[in-house]
């Protein structure tokens, strides 16, 4: 080949290349942005979910403080009002007291709940402290369910337990998560997960929505 025809042949190539490279910047520096605006979408949408299982977590401790003028008095003497507090609360599923593993009292049992651990339906976790908070798959009363539960521990063995449901929770991921596909899960202190959306999606290699994953809640 002449070596004019090369130098013509480079130069094309040099036109060509210095023309394309802002196009292929434009579209490096889109990605990243796009890439970015997601990341801060996730990181808002994760700390809205954060700030709204807060404030469900104070809702529950408010309740077991207030549950604490039933310290000593039988189940005969409070039932009704046990009832009467959860049916008020919304977010409750139920309120209690319980000594050792027994189920004392209860706003949706009665005298007749049976054990903590039936309940729960798994062991208590041993955790050391008075106060604890556990995120649980479900209830003996609603199986299907997620659910979280707060406890409140004395040293003569008494307790005070309240159980909220899972379903607010999950009804404000669907309201942050629905219209941009997230996958959203949370748990209460290593418990069962609290989720949102389709789990599988998110394990799929090809199609994949970065999901956010499991914010914890570590109480007391």
């Amino acid at each position: 080949m002449p070596p004019l025809k090369r130098k013509r042949d480079f130069a094309k190539i040099i036109i060509i290349f210095a023309g394309a490279l802002p196009l292929i910047l434009g579209l490096i520096l889109t990605a990243i942005d796009a890439r970015h605006t997601v990341h801060q979408q996730q990181a808002s949408a994760a700390s809205m979910l954060l700030s709204q299982a807060e404030k469900m977590s104070d809702t529950g401790w408010d309740m077991i403080t207030s549950l604490r003028q039933y310290h000593y008095r039988p189940c005969n003497e409070i039932e009704d009002e046990l009832q009467r507090k959860g049916t008020l609360n919304a977010y409750f599923r139920a309120i209690g007291k319980m000594q050792g593993d027994s189920i004392t009292c209860s706003s949706a049992y009665g005298l007749n709940a049976g054990s903590f651990s039936e309940m729960i339906r798994r062991e208590p976790p041993i955790t050391g402290r008075a106060w604890w908070s556990l995120s649980i798959a479900g209830t003996a009363g609603v199986p299907d369910r997620p659910a979280v539960i707060f406890v409140r521990q004395l040293p003569d063995s008494e307790g005070f337990w309240a159980i909220i449901d899972g379903q607010y929770l999950i009804d404000f991921m669907s309201a942050i998560g629905k219209s941009h596909g997230y996958q959203l899960s949370m748990r209460f202190d290593n418990g069962a997960p609290v989720s949102f959306g389709n789990q599988d999606l998110a394990q799929s290699r090809f199609l994949r929505r970065s999901p956010i994953r499991q914010p914890q809640i570590v109480t007391r």
